[in-house]
């Protein structure tokens, strides 16, 4: 409207609306500003949902030849003689143009903001816009005996790959129904060419989707192995980064606790060799169990383990639980000197799974009094394996490199209160040979070796 103002120099609603020409000669008064001899606006005002009124159209109707059936009146202005060939005119127009238009404007126009706004059809270059279109056209040319004369065949093209792509059987039915119903052959085999593409882009879609599937089925299956891996995986770094001041709080904590405990056990000891009194030995006893009790209720705190601290028992594979809390707790965390060990640790181990039904602090006990006990032969190297024997039974072997053990003290060496270290309590290797005992396990000494001493524990499979 806003063109046809300053291109016209007069508003379209002052321009009139439906013009009549008989070869070329305008006809009076139709088309005049407010004449409605066609009876738009009184539609219009019917309240049907897209009927269009004389001020939404600028139109012409051209009769050509001679057709003496369509005779002006003589008065001037007085427009046409209203004979059978005058209403069926009008029938025409209303039927095969004006309702043709209104059924393209509510379908079409009035959803797609762009094909109102925009001077060409590039607004319907999508399959949205195409699909609406097809449906608009094959909805007029479905019925019996209806032909279809003329179509520009870019407006109801889908051949593209992007209109391909998105399109349903629905476009492509239609597609079809149009060709059927003009007689054009370059237009039908366009259509076959792209009902054929079609098929063809539809049976790669299902293989695609096949292969898709399986990927997300094999997809869902790795996650579903990685969760497991992440459970199974005892001790988790993740603690390094935002915990790692409570971790060191905590450890700090054990550690006071734990000097204190080792001092009265080494007193109690001393007292006991010494006879002195019940008392005495009493006060001992009772500091040992308020600082044990401070490490148990430290211990519920601990985070770095999926596993719940405080269970009883857990049914878990020993080879990954021992070398991960090696790994996470005495190696990688060096900067927090848990146990206060600064020892360079190496493990080799053949991976192979061996599920045992353990207490977990009672392994970590083991393994930290062994490390402990290195840290103070004045170790500076440990190596561990870990390995299967059978499918029934598997080795923890521990072999450091530190003062060792003589011949003479090897016979004592898990009696409690036997030490030959400074600052030793004689209790560490006590300890471990209760718990390798308590699990039915078996604890053997090499103290034959060049350099250090060799500890070798083999558990035995007790799954129920």
């Amino acid at each position: 409207k806003l063109n046809f103002t300053k291109l016209m120099g007069i508003e379209p609603v002052n321009f009139g609306s439906i013009f009549l020409y008989k070869n070329g000669f305008r006809i009076a008064p139709y088309g005049d500003y407010g004449v409605d001899y066609f009876g738009i606006d009184s539609r219009h005002t019917q309240k049907h949902f897209g009927r269009l009124g004389l001020r939404d159209l600028i139109g012409r109707i051209e009769i050509v030849g001679a057709n003496p059936n369509f005779r002006e009146i003589s008065s001037r202005d007085g427009g046409l003689v209203k004979n059978d060939y005058y209403y069926s005119m009008m029938r025409c127009f209303d039927r095969f143009c004006l309702e043709k238009l209104e059924n393209y404007v509510t379908k079409i126009n009035w959803k797609i903001k762009e094909d109102k706004d925009y001077e060409d059809t590039s607004a319907l270059e999508n399959i949205k816009s195409k699909s609406q279109l097809l449906t608009v056209l094959a909805d007029e040319i479905e019925e019996e005996g209806v032909k279809l004369e003329k179509i520009d065949q870019e407006f109801v093209n889908i051949k593209k790959d992007n209109l391909l792509n998105d399109a349903t059987e629905k476009e492509l039915t239609r597609l079809k129904l149009i060709s059927e119903k003009w007689d054009n052959n370059e237009f039908k085999a366009e259509a076959n060419f792209t009902i054929e593409e079609f098929k063809k882009l539809q049976e790669e879609k299902k293989k695609l989707e096949v292969e898709l599937q399986e990927f997300e089925k094999n997809k869902k299956k790795l996650e579903a192995e990685l969760e497991a891996e992440r459970k199974e995986s005892l001790f988790s770094k993740r603690l390094a980064g935002t915990n790692v001041k409570e971790v060191v709080n905590l450890q700090h904590h054990i550690d006071r606790a734990t000097d204190k405990i080792n001092s009265n056990v080494t007193a109690l000891i001393d007292g006991i060799n010494r006879d002195v009194s019940k008392v005495s030995l009493l006060k001992c006893v009772e500091k040992i169990s308020i600082e044990s009790k401070k490490i148990s209720s430290i211990a519920q705190f601990v985070a770095n383990a999926n596993f719940n601290v405080k269970a009883q028992r857990i049914t878990k594979d020993l080879n990954r639980f021992i070398r991960e809390y090696i790994e996470n707790v005495h190696q990688e965390y060096e900067h927090l000197k848990i146990n206060k060990q600064l020892l360079n640790v190496t493990i080799d181990t053949d991976k192979k799974p061996f599920i045992f039904h353990f207490i977990p602090l009672e392994i970590i006990m083991i393994i930290d009094n062994l490390f402990s006990n290195s840290q103070k032969a004045k170790s500076k190297n440990v190596h561990i394996a870990l390995n299967s024997i059978t499918q029934k039974s598997f080795e923890f072997i521990f072999a450091d490199d530190g003062k060792g053990i003589s011949n003479d003290i090897l016979p004592h060496i898990y009696k409690l209160g036997y030490t030959t270290t400074d600052g030793g309590s004689g209790v560490g290797l006590f300890h471990v040979k209760q718990l390798v005992d308590k699990m039915k396990a078996e604890i053997s000494v090499n103290n034959m070796k060049p350099i250090g001493v060799e500890f070798k524990i083999i558990f035995f499979s007790n799954e129920t």
